[in-house]
């Protein structure tokens, strides 16, 4: 017997009963939110730092003559 024939006959892979609906959709929408969130806040972090120091290429650093 392979192991998915043996959950299904134990019966494992049956959806749980008890969750309701709004615990089905609570649980990804806060994981979106929260991936948002700390992404927003990673870019904040980064492009401050990234503003106050211009790079090789920039017109700031190498003027052309």
């Amino acid at each position: 017997m392979t192991r998915i024939e043996a959950r299904t006959a134990a019966g494992l892979d049956e959806p749980r009963e008890g969750r309701s609906v709004w615990s089905r959709l609570l649980v990804p929408v806060l994981t979106a939110a929260l991936v948002l969130v700390l992404g927003l806040v990673l870019v904040e972090l980064t492009g401050d730092q990234a503003e106050s120091t211009p790079g090789l290429g920039s017109s700031v650093a190498a003027p052309l003559r």
